[in-house]
C-alpha cells in the first residue's frame, strides 16, 4: 500500500465514521509512529484539529525528547498544542493499579474535559488493526464476554479510531514514504507489560507457525463485532421488556420485573449485559439469579455505585447515595410539627378515628413520655409486637407482609421508646398502642408523608 491508498483508505474508513473537512477533532500525539501518522493524516484531510501531548514522567530524558519532537511537528503543521502533565505513579498508588493502566485512565479523563469544554466534536486516538488484535487477545486470556471478543469499536459515543483500518506496517510505510520521522518508546521493546510479551514475542511466533494469522483473526473479530451489533439490538429490546422506571419520593429506580425475565432461557445472561456496566460481576449475577430461584426476597447486592435489591416479584436496582441511610435518632419533639398532627382526645375514643398505618392513638399514659420518644430508620434484628400476637415479629416481615417494596423498607422510619418499637410509620402499630373504646385519655397522631421529617 502507497501513501496514496493509505491516505484514501483512512478518509473512507473516517467518513463513514462521520469525520469530514472541517470537523473539529482532539488527537492524543505522543511522537509515536501511529500518532504522528494520525496527525499527518488529519492536516491533510483537512480536518479542524488540536493536540495533546501527555507527559507521563516515566521516562526522563525520552519524555523531554518526545515533548520536544510533538511541539516541533505541530509548530510545523500549524497545529495547536496543549502538554499536559499527569502524575501516573501517584494516581497508580492511589488507585492500587499499574502505571500502564493509570497512565490510560488519566489520558481519557482528560480527553473527556477536553470534550465536555467543547474543543471538539471528536475525540481521536491511533490504535491500529494490530492495537485490536492484542486487546483482543488479552481479553480472550483474561476472560470475557461476546464484547470482549469484538475487539475496539472504530466509534464509540464521541471517540473515534480512524487507523482501526490499517496495520502498524502500513503507518511506517506511510511515515517512510512520505519521509515523516517519529520517535521510538524504548519501554515498547521491553516485556515487563503482558501487551508487550503479547506483542513481541507471542504474535509474531503466532504469524510464523501460521502464516496469515494476523489477517484471519482481524476478519473474526469483524465479524464478531458484526455479531455483537445484533446482540446488543436483541439485547435492548428485552431489557424494555423486563426493565420499568418507578420514582419514590423524587428517586427514579429500575425495576426488573422477575415474571418476565424468568421466561427467558438466557435469563443469566440477560442480567450480566444490564448489571455488569453498573459494577456488578459474574460471581454476583450468578448470586442474584440463585437469590430468584429460591426466593429470597430482600437479599441485597451491592457494587460500587448501585445496589440491587431483591423482592418477591421484582428487582430495583438503586443508585447507591440514594439508599445511605442516616442511622442517628431524631428526639420526636423535634420532627417537623406539620410531618405529624396531634389530636388530644377529647370526643370518646372509637376505632374508627383511625386506621392503625397513617394514623394511631396512643394512651395518655405512654404518650406522657414523648419526651424518650424517637424517630429513626429501621435497623436490622427490629422487632414489633403485634396486637393479638404472642412474641415479637420482625419489622422487615411485617413491612413485607404489607407489600412494601424492598427499597422502601430500607428507608422505613420508626417511632421508638427506648428499645421498644411503637409505630412502623405508615405500616403498623405495635400492641402498646390501644385505647380502649370511649375514654378520653389519649392522643392521637397523624402521619403526613409528603413533608420532611426534621425541622
Amino acid at each position: 500500500m502507497n501513501a496514496t491508498e493509505f491516505l484514501s483508505r483512512v478518509h473512507a474508513f473516517a467518513s463513514r465514521l462521520g469525520v469530514i473537512k472541517g470537523t473539529r477533532v482532539v488527537i492524543g500525539v505522543s511522537g509515536g509512529a501511529d500518532s504522528t501518522a494520525l496527525l499527518v493524516v488529519a492536516k491533510q484531510l483537512e480536518w479542524d484539529v488540536k493536540v495533546i501531548h501527555f507527559n507521563h514522567h516515566l521516562r526522563n530524558e525520552e519524555a523531554i525528547r518526545d515533548r520536544h519532537f510533538v511541539e516541533g511537528l505541530c509548530d510545523r503543521l500549524g497545529v495547536p498544542l496543549q502538554v499536559i502533565d499527569l502524575d501516573v505513579k501517584g494516581y497508580a498508588a492511589q488507585a492500587g493499579i499499574s502505571h500502564e493502566m493509570a497512565g490510560r485512565e488519566l489520558r481519557y479523563h482528560r480527553f473527556a474535559d477536553a470534550y465536555l469544554d467543547g474543543d471538539c466534536e471528536f475525540i481521536m486516538t491511533a490504535h491500529h488493526s494490530d492495537d485490536n488484535i492484542e486487546t483482543v487477545m488479552l481479553n480472550a486470556l483474561r476472560g470475557t464476554g461476546v464484547h470482549g471478543l469484538a475487539g475496539m469499536r472504530p466509534l464509540n459515543r464521541h471517540l473515534v479510531r480512524p487507523l482501526l483500518c490499517v496495520t502498524r506496517a502500513d503507518i511506517e510505510d506511510f511515515l517512510i514514504e512520505i519521509g515523516q520521522p517519529w520517535v521510538d518508546d524504548s519501554t515498547n521493546k521491553e516485556n515487563l507489560y503482558q501487551r508487550n510479551r503479547l506483542r513481541n514475542i507471542v504474535l509474531p511466533t503466532l504469524e510464523e507457525q501460521f502464516p496469515g494469522a494476523r489477517k484471519r483473526l482481524l476478519n473474526t473479530i469483524e465479524a464478531t463485532a458484526s455479531g455483537v451489533a445484533l446482540y446488543d439490538e436483541l439485547l435492548q429490546e428485552a431489557f424494555k421488556n423486563i426493565i420499568g422506571y418507578v420514582a419514590y419520593n423524587g428517586v427514579v429506580i429500575e425495576r426488573v420485573d422477575l415474571v418476565r425475565l424468568n421466561k427467558y432461557i438466557n435469563a443469566q445472561t440477560l442480567m450480566f449485559e444490564w448489571l455488569h456496566p453498573r459494577g456488578f460481576n459474574a460471581e454476583q449475577v450468578r448470586d442474584f439469579m440463585n437469590a430468584v430461584a429460591c426466593s429470597r426476597a430482600g437479599a441485597e447486592f451491592i457494587s460500587s455505585n448501585y445496589t440491587l435489591l431483591l423482592d418477591s416479584h421484582s428487582a430495583d436496582l438503586v443508585r447507591n447515595f440514594y439508599i445511605e441511610i442516616d442511622d442517628s435518632e431524631v428526639p420526636f419533639n423535634q420532627v417537623d410539627d406539620s410531618m405529624f398532627y396531634l389530636t388530644h382526645g377529647i370526643m370518646p375514643f372509637d376505632t374508627s378515628m383511625i386506621d392503625g398505618r397513617t394514623t394511631i392513638a396512643l394512651p395518655n399514659e405512654l404518650f406522657y413520655y414523648n419526651y424518650e420518644f424517637k424517630l429513626r430508620h429501621r435497623r436490622n434484628g427490629d422487632r414489633i409486637r403485634l396486637y393479638g400476637m404472642r412474641g415479637t415479629r420482625a419489622v422487615n416481615d411485617v413491612l413485607a407482609d404489607n407489600k412494601v417494596p424492598t427499597f422502601e423498607r430500607r428507608t422505613a422510619w420508626l417511632l421508638m421508646r427506648g428499645d421498644e418499637v411503637l409505630w412502623i410509620v405508615g405500616v403498623r402499630a405495635s400492641a402498646a398502642c390501644v385505647v380502649k373504646e370511649g375514654s378520653t385519655d389519649y392522643v392521637i397522631i397523624e402521619y403526613n408523608p409528603r413533608v420532611p421529617y426534621l425541622s
